[in-house]
């Protein structure tokens, strides 16, 4: 199956800039509008069907390559910050991260370096170093899932995959990890030994006494790529035949074993890459279960 769609949202409820001689910034109302358009594909194919032999397989998958813009918004030049990190502008997507980039730690002092707006190194930025990223929390760029269910005789195999690629979340959760300030008061990481020192300059953590720590909030450093490809379900299990179950009264009885989340594939260091979060920190992460189970009809 393939569909496609395309819908405009008129009249968004948002923030509405508004004149400083109001006495305030902006107001909230119903204003501009956004477009949502996608493609989406399922496959679902029976591979092998031999009965004669008793095994059986059926593969399934399914993407999903979906965009939202921009098409208006309640300003003259066509943009409204969002404050923070993030900003909205008519033809990109919602919610882009609007930072300063991140360029590493300069090996004279540990301090860390970032690119102002023509590029060039700098240790102080400021607000007009911002670039726009293109890179959102809520806007993958694929989506979806697959997996297969195989047959031998009475055996039985499940399985369910999910991905998502070229999605970017804040990390905070490493960020408190790698914060010098919290020495001696909570558990950091090893990352932290490689901090610069005179002896260590060629490092990718700055020196725990670096002057312009604060600034690495305005920066891209700990937006990372939330990509993975989770195992979302395995199911082993027999189907015990009517001819064995006839004595015992009873129409069918199937006992499984099943992990669930069990193995996630991801760059994203923190507590877990599947996330609703734009910026990941103190969420409980997905549990892995283990189960075993018999189903009986009687």
């Amino acid at each position: 199956a393939l569909d496609f769609y395309r819908k405009t949202t008129e009249d968004l409820y948002q923030s509405i800039p508004l004149s400083g001689a109001t006495g305030s910034g902006s107001i909230s109302g119903n204003n501009g509008s956004m477009r949502n358009s996608g493609i989406e594909l399922f496959l679902n194919y029976h591979v092998i069907k031999n009965q004669d032999k008793g095994f059986n397989l059926r593969v399934n998958f399914n993407v999903a390559n979906n965009k939202n813009e921009i098409v208006e918004l309640p300003s003259e030049d066509g943009i409204v910050y969002g404050g923070g990190n993030y900003i909205n502008r008519e033809g990109d997507m919602l919610s882009q991260f609007y930072v300063v980039r991140y360029a590493g730690v300069n090996p004279a002092n540990g301090n860390l370096l970032f690119l102002d707006k023509n590029g060039a190194l700098t240790e102080n930025p400021n607000e007009s170093d911002r670039v726009f990223t293109g890179k959102s929390a809520i806007n993958p760029k694929f989506q979806g899932g697959f997996g297969f269910d195989m047959s031998y005789h009475n055996f039985f195999v499940n399985t369910l995959f999910s991905y998502v690629t070229d999605v970017y979340r804040y990390d905070w959760d490493l960020a408190g990890l790698q914060d010098p300030g919290s020495i001696g008061q909570f558990n950091l990481s090893e990352d932290m030994l490689r901090a610069w020192t005179p002896d260590n300059r060629y490092t990718d953590i700055p020196s725990l006494k670096a002057n312009n720590l604060a600034l690495d909030s305005m920066s891209d450093r700990y937006i990372k790529d939330a990509s993975y490809l989770r195992m979302r379900s395995a199911t082993f299990g027999y189907n015990f035949d009517q001819k064995t179950l006839e004595n015992f009264k009873i129409s069918s009885l199937r006992i499984y074993a099943q992990a669930e989340n069990y193995l996630t594939w991801s760059k994203w260091r923190g507590w877990d890459a599947e996330s609703n979060r734009s910026g990941d920190q103190y969420q409980y992460p997905t549990p892995k279960i283990l189960s075993f189970g018999v189903q009986l009809g009687l």
